[in-house]
């Protein structure tokens, strides 16, 4: 029986797309070396010049290769990833003086494996959401072509037949691969440093460029990226080359990452539309009664129960507001939290409720004289204070989203805060602090037709400048 010693095992060369392990043997009383090698099975056969058959070494020929060369199709074509496995068998002395390209000639070729691997359930389903949300999906693997196509057919990734391998892509200039790279779908047999090139290309091209990898030969393209993601089974130079890790190693919690974001800035514009609006139209309120000659509608210490404790709930409670029903049918955004669209809003917004709480404020002056100056000004102001108030609660229902998901934070703060306004104006101890007096069913019906004019304006924005 013979006596075997691994002397070296190497690790896989993704250049040559293969792993040799050497190993010392003592057969019939000579010391041999023999090189196991396994990789791509293109490459093995192609450093093959035998072919072990049942035991028996013969020299292997073309009808061989071809034979075989067909098989390897048969099982790509199928999904499977196939691993070629050779060896050879050398005298130790002799090995001593041969470089790494002699030891990897005139292999002995023994046969393939073919695996599959097939992708996890939900994986087509999470590819089709991002093409609805205009999230290009682009594989990059160093399987074989026909196994790269077989699979990104299935997930429904590869769907205008645009696939490269690594060769190919290493034949194109920057300039060559710069236009056809925005069609290319799959990347197949594809070297580590080219995984860079592809990801440095794409952002040149002014795309957000997501990777995701699990293998040390990721980490540099991982980093390149602009949100580099880690699976969680991964070496840990890829979770530390990354931005986000996946615990699960499942893409559709990408996905989700995705359709969690997106929540998240809708509502975060949401809250900044609200806030700016609100305070362009205290701006435009008080700027406007100067301009115009007529006593200020608010005095300081109502400004500050508007900003803090009339505006803080409902615009906080617009962070919670669930996705919109066509969250992931929209395309990619520019990121911007105000886009042109909505200064324009947020204007016309400032301006209806400015116009209103000034108009109704000197209707109540003028219709009211009799009560006195004093009395007069303090029903007029409490009138413009309340109108204000009852405009940014219905400002704040505009800004919410079309979302099935309810948000009985909203509407616990919209219930407590007018609640709140109906107690600094009933409430004799608050009437003193805030200047304020008590409103008759008369006022009230006022400032209820008044303040609905901002939904009048919402509808008209909704079916004419912003109608998509």
């Amino acid at each position: 029986m013979s006596t075997i010693y691994p002397i070296n095992d190497n690790y896989l060369d993704n250049n040559i797309k293969q792993l040799e392990k050497l190993e010392n043997q003592k057969l019939n009383n000579n010391e041999k070396i023999i090189v196991y090698t396994k990789g791509a099975p293109e490459i093995i056969l192609s450093k093959s010049k035998y072919i072990d058959d049942n035991g028996i070494i013969k020299e292997i020929d073309e009808n061989t290769k071809k034979t075989i060369n067909s098989k390897i199709e048969d099982m790509t074509k199928s999904a499977l990833r196939v691993i070629g496995f050779g060896y050879k068998i050398l005298d130790k002395d002799k090995f001593k003086n041969l470089n790494d390209n002699e030891i990897e000639e005139n292999l002995i070729f023994c046969g393939l494996v073919g695996m599959i691997d097939p992708p996890k359930d939900k994986t087509k389903e999470s590819i089709d959401k991002c093409k609805d949300a205009g999230i290009r999906v682009v594989m990059i693997t160093g399987d074989h072509k026909d196994t790269a196509k077989a699979v990104a057919e299935e997930l429904g990734i590869l769907t205008n037949g645009k696939i490269i391998t690594g060769e190919e892509l290493n034949k194109l200039s920057n300039e060559e691969y710069s236009k056809i790279c925005e069609d290319i779908q799959v990347y197949a047999r594809v070297y580590p440093e080219q995984k860079v090139r592809i990801v440095e290309t794409l952002k040149s091209m002014g795309n957000i460029v997501s990777m995701t990898g699990d293998g040390v030969n990721d980490a540099p393209a991982l980093k390149k990226a602009s949100i580099g993601v880690a699976m969680g089974g991964g070496t840990d130079v890829a979770k530390e080359s990354s931005d986000m890790i996946l615990q699960n190693d499942d893409f559709s919690t990408i996905v989700k990452a995705i359709e969690e974001g997106r929540k998240i800035f809708d509502n975060i514009k949401r809250f900044v539309k609200f806030q700016v609006s609100t305070n362009i139209d205290a701006i435009l309120t008080i700027v406007g009664a100067s301009i115009i000659n007529i006593p200020l509608p608010f005095n300081p210490i109502q400004i500050l129960w508007i900003n803090i404790i009339m505006d803080g709930p409902p615009a906080q409670s617009l962070g919670n507001e669930g996705p919109e029903k066509n969250l992931m049918h929209r395309k990619p955004e520019n990121g911007e939290i105000l886009e042109k669209r909505d200064y324009l809003r947020i204007i016309i917004f400032g301006l209806t409720m400015a116009i209103g709480t000034l108009g109704l404020f000197i209707y109540e002056l003028k219709s009211n004289q009799s009560l006195g100056i004093n009395e007069c000004k303090t029903k007029a102001m409490t009138v413009a204070f309340t109108v204000f108030v009852v405009y940014q609660l219905f400002s704040a229902y505009c800004n919410k989203s079309n979302s099935t998901v309810k948000n009985r934070a909203f509407t616990i703060s919209i219930l407590i805060s007018f609640i709140l306004q109906l107690a600094v104006i009933y409430i004799s101890p608050l009437q003193t602090i805030f200047r304020t007096t008590g409103l008759d069913i008369i006022d009230w019906i006022s400032i209820f037709i008044v303040a609905f004019t901002i939904f009048i304006v919402e509808y008209i924005l909704r079916k004419t400048v912003f109608k998509k």
